[in-house]
């Protein structure tokens, strides 16, 4: 599958990546795609990141679903940021941060929508 970037980056959408046994493949297209939406740059400095790049969760981390039936639907360009090694490492972004960047880069109600729509049985924290 190729994803244009004109394409919403939301695996809800791709029925073939539904599930978290593709999490794997899923991720990997996401990268890509972002790479080339956002121009090879760090969502968090601005700085090229074409040698030195790594796939953020900001605002649901992977930890927080862990074990989860939907775990798969956090891997959303909502929710990805595209970082360097040293960006990430050892401290990524604060989780109020990325969720500022998100409400900016995408709208408040848009970001708000995703989370609240994620199969919580509690939110672990609201936005």
């Amino acid at each position: 599958m190729i994803l244009t970037p004109t394409t919403v980056l939301d695996p809800t959408l791709y029925p073939e990546f539904r599930g978290n046994s593709k999490i794997t493949e899923w991720r990997k297209e996401l990268k890509r795609a972002l790479l080339i939406r956002r121009n090879w740059v760090s969502d968090y400095s601005g700085l090229s990141v074409a040698n030195d790049c790594e796939m953020h969760e900001g605002i649901i981390t992977r930890g927080m679903v862990q074990g989860l039936k939907w775990r798969w639907m956090i891997f959303t360009e909502y929710n990805c940021l595209l970082l360097r090694h040293t960006e990430h490492q050892p401290q990524p972004p604060s989780k109020q941060w990325c969720i500022q960047w998100a409400f900016d880069m995408y709208g408040e109600d848009t970001i708000k929508e995703w989370f609240y729509s994620l199969p919580f049985k509690v939110y672990p924290f609201r936005i």
